[in-house]
């Protein structure tokens, strides 16, 4: 009786175990949403994500650096009501960068780091050139870091979804977006803006 049950057991096991559904947010036509908006730091659009910080990041293109280095400034009022809409294709270079004071944590500062960013837009890719320089709180030299990525991305009504291939692949960054004219507008946080004008 004692060896029944121990054959028995193995198969009431997998039957509890199994059977659920692998994606029970996926809907009755099997399509997952959109993912959710995740904040980005306020000073990169990840690019360079994901390398060593020990050996230099390869080179995931050359595009050049346009513009100038873009200090944060602060903006009253609440930022704009993000609206999505078609990107087109063109290079993009940053011109502002907000930081909306009523929306943001009480006792909150512009970041004090100086950043140029240029992107080119494809159909579905996105190629990011940036330097960020930081400065020394113990008053020393800034330092300045330069950076690269390539990126594959797609359009969920007001999210921009963007998919990390190089440096390295699988890394992905989520923000809101409005195409406003000749202007990209990211919002890589609620308290934050940042406006890119068409080269």
């Amino acid at each position: 009786m004692s060896h029944r049950l121990l054959l028995v057991l193995p198969l009431v096991l997998v039957a509890a175990c199994g059977g659920g559904d692998p994606h029970p947010d996926a809907g009755a036509t099997g399509v997952r949403p959109p993912p959710p908006v995740a904040p980005a730091p306020a000073d990169t659009l990840d690019a360079g994500a994901g390398a060593d910080a020990d050996t230099p990041p390869p080179i995931c293109n050359t595009i050049p650096l346009g513009g100038g280095a873009v200090a944060e400034v602060a903006a009253t009022g609440a930022p704009p009501v993000p609206t999505g809409g078609v990107i087109p294709a063109g290079t993009y270079v940053l011109a502002t960068r907000e930081l909306f004071t009523e929306m943001a944590d009480v006792g909150a500062a512009p970041s004090t780091s100086l950043v140029k960013r240029t992107i080119v837009v494809g159909p579905q890719t996105i190629e990011l050139a940036e330097s960020v320089t930081v400065s020394d709180p113990d008053g020393g030299a800034p330092v300045e870091t330069t950076s690269n990525a390539s990126e594959s991305f797609a359009l969920f009504d007001v999210v921009l979804s963007r998919s990390q291939a190089c440096p390295a692949k699988g890394s992905i960054r989520n923000v809101s977006y409005s195409v406003s004219g000749s202007e990209l507008w990211l919002f890589p946080s609620p308290e934050r803006r940042e406006i890119y004008k068409k080269d």
